[in-house]
């Protein structure tokens, strides 16, 4: 569950069920199965697919086939697809234009990694047709989608991303978060939350880690999440002689518990297209430090909520890191904008009101109408 399932889960659960009703279309693969689970456990059906599975080896004729008459039998009036980046999806789109769906929107959660040559463009800008309206969470992903990608500039609209604030609103002690997590130490806890995997930067979270364990010896580490990469990154901490100051806590569903837990929290990614933890970390009263890329400068005002640093230098973290250590009374003021940030801008309730009024201005320009509109 990293943050595109949960944000997809928070949209269905806000959706307003008078206007529109949601149904999960979703791979059937064992490991969308907590997506599936979250979303039926908030009332609404999830229908699983091998249509949708890259691991199952169906041509795209026959993911077409199985698409376009499971889309006929659900009787779809919108089709809102949550999407990495590139071109999935087409064949989807392809299979909801043949039974006449009427509105197709796509969320670009991920960001372009290359720009694609000119005549990608011209491909794309065909493409484009089939789809009523993009949608990316920062302002720097949709520029990257028109100008790398080639999608329609009036197409493509940023929405940036939400949370509910409901579970971080209570404080948590910090000793109570550290018990809970098993974590003995009355040295600052500096940590971070992500897949295990190269965008994330957790080597250089680790190189962070190894340059402040010289000059703040008691400092701990903390590492949440999961993935392809732990044993690698273990190594590296064996590399540096930290696993006495280093827990990976593996995959977890508590994350202000975990928050709750730091002094600081990092984010070392080499891309993210806009940052979602760091969100729950400023709503946790976390200063946060974070690297300059992708969307992640629209969420932390620097100086402000926290700080900016260039991608792949652990010691430029370190500085950062450091200069908040020295300076608790900074650090809590940040944490503090960083809530009321986060309460201005990211809240469940402002990005609801967009999608909402989204949808019924794309139901508008198709001829169709919201269940209460009908009603009346």
């Amino acid at each position: 569950m990293g943050g595109v399932e949960r944000s997809t889960t928070l949209l269905i659960q806000h959706l307003d069920r008078t206007q529109f009703e949601p149904i999960l279309i979703c791979s059937d693969d064992p490991a969308v199965s907590p997506l599936a689970e979250g979303v039926e456990a908030r009332g609404a059906p999830a229908v699983r697919t091998p249509f949708l599975s890259v691991f199952q080896g169906h041509s795209a004729r026959t993911r077409l086939r199985g698409l376009r008459q499971l889309f006929r039998t659900l009787d779809i009036d919108i089709l809102h697809m949550q999407i990495l980046s590139g071109n999935a999806g087409r064949v989807a789109v392809l299979a909801a234009r043949l039974v006449k769906i009427p509105v197709v929107i796509i969320t670009v959660r991920g960001a372009a990694q290359e720009t694609e040559s000119p005549l990608r463009h011209q491909a794309n800008r065909l493409f484009d047709r089939m789809v009523n309206r993009y949608t990316t969470a920062s302002e720097q992903n949709r520029q990257s989608q028109i100008s790398d990608v080639g999608r329609d500039p009036k197409k493509v609209r940023t929405l940036y991303n939400a949370i509910d604030i409901t579970p971080y609103w209570e404080t948590i002690p910090t000793a109570a978060a550290r018990a809970h997590l098993s974590l003995s130490t009355n040295g600052p806890v500096i940590g971070t939350i992500g897949r295990l995997d190269t965008q994330k930067g957790i080597e250089y979270f680790l190189a962070m880690a190894a340059n402040l364990h010289k000059r703040v010896p008691e400092a701990h580490f903390l590492i949440v999440g999961d993935g392809g990469r732990r044993e690698e990154y273990e190594a590296l901490t064996h590399q540096y002689q930290l696993e006495a100051c280093v827990t990976f806590a593996g995959y977890r569903t508590d994350i202000p518990q975990c928050l709750a837990a730091m002094d600081v929290f990092v984010l070392a990614s080499v891309l993210e297209p806009f940052g979602l933890v760091l969100v729950e970390a400023m709503m946790m009263e976390r200063p946060v430090v974070a690297t300059r890329v992708g969307g992640i400068p629209e969420v932390v005002q620097e100086g402000v909520t926290g700080y900016l640093v260039p991608a792949y230098d652990g010691n430029a973290l370190a500085e950062k890191v450091v200069h908040y250590l020295q300076n608790p009374d900074l650090a809590a003021e940040h944490g503090r904008a960083g809530r009321a940030n986060v309460l201005k801008r990211f809240s469940i309730e402002r990005l609801m009101e967009e999608i909402h009024a989204l949808y019924r201005e794309e139901c508008e320009l198709a001829g169709i109408m919201p269940a209460t509109d009908r009603q009346n």
